[in-house]
């Protein structure tokens, strides 16, 4: 019968539900990135049994308990829970949150009940030292003490690549997490929803659920005058152009010129004459056709006198 019931629980730990909930293992110390993932429990029991409790330990680090109202971390004394809300069916979701190396905050059914620093702890409380020193990577449940029925799953599949996403919370997170979505590029625009869940089937494990299309980056080309650079599209200088899409701009040929944001070599064109330049040489002109006129008109008499000579 023992063995039987072994077996059931280490099935029940394999298989999660739709929720990400399963079977707490007990045999034996498991993998578990407490210091970035929430450790989540549900228990069934009621506050006023005082053989019930949350019985878990940090692999080389220690443990933790909650019995009734109260926690405790290790042999240290025990301290109060507030708040804590009404359960029907005495039915409640404990979460645990490593806060780094300065301590923990405990969740009951989505309400904050404690709030512990390692800092306000009493110096004869030996475990302080080793929870603000050495990081959480393991978690262990003693069957004897732990009344602790399931715990929620981790998340641990990365986000698909062809998404071409960020986010500020990836994975590993617990199951029924929701993580919003941003495109990483200056110039990229979010196809499809921007935020999925983190979800499982209970056939075939973990998936990304989402409301609409799926989510995917797609990098926006530049206009047409514009080219792409590392922080986004930019105007084209002055004497170039390029095409819509460019990822650089295009001198304009035979020494023409065009204003900045050319988008064409047709707006590449030769330099027009200056007109006050025109309007000079126009000027010198004239000045010059009446000056010849005078020396004509006084030359002539004297080429009259020397023609009858």
């Amino acid at each position: 019968m023992r063995l039987t019931w072994t077996l059931l629980a280490l099935v029940a730990f394999v298989a999660a539900d739709e929720e990400g909930w399963k079977g707490i293992p007990t045999d034996g110390a498991f993998d578990y990135p407490w210091e970035d993932v929430p450790l989540e429990v549900k228990t069934t029991f009621s506050l006023q049994d005082a053989e019930s409790r949350v019985w878990f330990a940090c692999d080389g680090v220690g443990r933790l308990n909650t019995q009734g109202s109260s926690y405790r971390i290790g042999d240290c004394d025990p301290k109060p829970m507030t708040n804590l809300p009404a359960a029907s069916d005495n039915i409640r979701t404990w979460k645990f949150i490593k806060n780094g190396f300065e301590g923990f905050s405990i969740e009951c059914n989505g309400v904050l009940v404690a709030e512990h620093r390692f800092s306000e702890d009493d110096s004869s409380c030996s475990p302080t030292q080793d929870w603000m020193n050495t990081k959480c990577t393991g978690i262990f449940f003693n069957a004897d003490w732990n009344s602790a029925t399931e715990m929620r799953e981790i998340c641990k599949n990365p986000l698909p690549e062809e998404w071409k996403v960020s986010t500020s919370n990836p994975p590993p997170v617990l199951f029924g997490t929701e993580i919003r979505l941003t495109c990483p590029g200056a110039t990229d625009s979010m196809m499809g929803s921007n935020v999925v869940t983190c979800d499982n089937d209970g056939i075939n494990g973990e998936f990304y659920s989402y409301d609409g299309n799926e989510p995917r980056c797609s990098t926006t080309p530049c206009l047409a005058g514009n080219y792409m650079t590392d922080s986004g599209c930019q105007q084209c200088g002055e004497n170039t152009y390029s095409g819509p899409g460019a990822s650089s701009c295009t001198s304009c040929p035979d020494s023409k010129v065009s204003a900045a944001g050319s988008g064409s070599v047709n707006d590449c064109q030769y330099e027009p004459a200056d007109e006050d330049e025109d309007s000079s040489d126009r000027e010198r002109h004239d000045y010059s056709d009446a000056f010849l006129a005078k020396i004509s008109v006084l030359l002539f008499p004297v080429l009259l006198v020397l023609w009858a000579l």
